[in-house]
């Protein structure tokens, strides 16, 4: 890529950009923001996780939603018209998030676990 000039100052172009947190790379793919999101939140799981034991569930829930999904959904609004590899890749963390909150292991589906935990919250409150 070449320097751009502007005025007498020469400004070399960067792969991606980061702005309020939100990475942005040039293609516009937002595949370097997925990157760095399921970095993180990954991260946060396989911390909650070591720590996990010693942990009350109302605890266990509070860490999952503060450090995964406020990740995904910080400026989530440029997550719209992603392709189905790239929503498949931010929902494989919430299945992953999931999964550790129900205790279950990998084989289990995210979802009628997510579906079962639900239904016995709701009959509960009744």
């Amino acid at each position: 890529m070449a320097d751009v000039q502007v005025g007498h100052d020469s400004i070399q172009p960067v792969h991606s950009a980061r702005d309020l947190g939100v990475y942005v790379d040039g293609a516009m793919t937002m595949r370097t923001r997925i990157n760095h999101v399921l970095s993180s939140c990954y991260s946060a799981l396989r911390q909650i996780r070591s720590i996990m034991p010693s942990l009350p569930s109302h605890m266990l829930n509070t860490l999952v939603t503060a450090l995964v999904h406020s990740r995904l959904d910080y400026c989530n609004v440029v997550f719209a018209g992603l392709s189905a590899c790239d929503i498949q890749r931010l929902q494989s963390v919430l299945n992953t998030a999931v999964r550790l909150v129900a205790g279950s292991s990998r084989r289990e589906h995210a979802t009628v676990i997510g579906f079962l935990s639900s239904s016995a919250s709701s009959r509960s409150c009744v």
